[in-house]
């Protein structure tokens, strides 16, 4: 600092110079903010609360998810039972057409007509099967134990 208003007054570097510094500091008190904590505060109840619904929401639909897959298995492996039977049935029907065939007191149309059930009953037995696996395999996906590799 020089003293001096103008430039042609500056001089030498080490003439008419005065050393002096500044020190400052500022302090900011809110007295008021504007009701804009409350509003953070009430915006942060209500996430929360939405956040507690949606979990709730989810356990209300993993609950319905497992009851209905557990309910579907359970069906498709009576389903798997009934056409267990049907097909050992239709078996035992066709075992005993080729014996009345083979002893001359059946006939050829017999035969194939028993056969044809027969197959009809393995193929349901099949499908059945096949919906047990699936159903057990939803229950599982249902519950989260279903491992997907990539």
């Amino acid at each position: 600092n020089a003293g001096s208003s103008n430039l042609s007054d500056l001089g030498y570097v080490n003439q008419n110079w005065f050393r002096n510094g500044i020190f400052g500091f500022t302090l900011s008190v809110p007295i008021f903010s504007g009701l804009g904590n409350r509003a953070k505060v009430e915006k942060a109840r209500i996430e929360m609360q939405k956040i507690e619904q949606d979990f709730k929401a989810f356990e209300r639909t993993y609950d319905f998810q497992v009851a209905q897959a557990r309910q579907s298995l359970s069906t498709s492996l009576q389903d798997l039972k009934i056409q267990k039977q049907n097909m050992d049935l239709a078996k035992e029907v066709s075992r005993v057409a080729n014996i009345k065939f083979q002893s001359g007191t059946g006939k050829n149309l017999d035969i194939i007509d028993a056969e044809n059930q027969f197959k009809t009953a393995e193929t349901n037995y099949y499908n059945a099967l096949y919906n047990a696996i699936i159903s057990k395999i939803d229950l599982n996906k249902a519950m989260g134990k279903l491992v997907v590799d990539k």
